[in-house]
């Protein structure tokens, strides 16, 4: 619940994963070949360390890097071919899916429509390296982008998988 100053001027990559590890009291793993960014964050009032990583996370998913975790530890990766990656996954009633630019795999079991329309459909909405996998067999789709774009495919979802309308069959004796 403490609050503190968090501003930044052109920080390395390297700076900026120091200062959240020192706020947070996570454990980084950067990659030996990490591209040069520099960034600067400007916070006018004192924040938590939550809106920190809040604010950490947005400079690395607009950087294209998220945070994967390795045990004790959170990999610093890029985020092109992330769905390849060890990243959390989130199925049907395993809880929601975070709020953040953190990338994630959310399983998705669709009910009214094929797991090739809704991929063609949220196929607009991803992320640049955000990725669809429609599954037939059980009819699922698999969805890795950050947890706030998921979120978001997860509500357009819900309004376009429903029963359809129109058409009925029956059967009179």
């Amino acid at each position: 619940g403490a609050r503190i100053t968090f501003n930044l001027q052109d920080a390395d990559l390297p700076d900026l994963i120091r200062a959240i590890g020192n706020i947070t009291g996570r454990r980084f793993i950067l990659p030996g070949k990490v591209r040069s960014i520099k960034t600067t964050i400007y916070s006018p009032t004192k924040i938590t360390a939550g809106e920190a990583y809040q604010a950490f996370l947005s400079v690395l998913e607009v950087n294209g890097m998220t945070v994967v975790p390795s045990g004790r530890y959170l990999k610093i990766e890029e985020t092109a071919g992330s769905a390849g990656q060890a990243l959390p996954t989130y199925a049907p009633g395993s809880g929601d899916v975070p709020a953040d630019d953190r990338y994630v795999t959310r399983i998705v079991r669709l009910r009214n429509i094929s797991s090739d329309d809704a991929a063609n459909v949220l196929g607009h909405f991803k992320s640049r390296d955000g990725d669809l996998t429609p599954y037939a067999a059980t009819n699922t789709l698999i969805i890795t982008d950050t947890g706030a774009n998921i979120r978001r495919m997860l509500q357009i979802l819900g309004e376009v998988d429903v029963a359809a309308v129109g058409e009925q069959i029956w059967v009179e004796p």
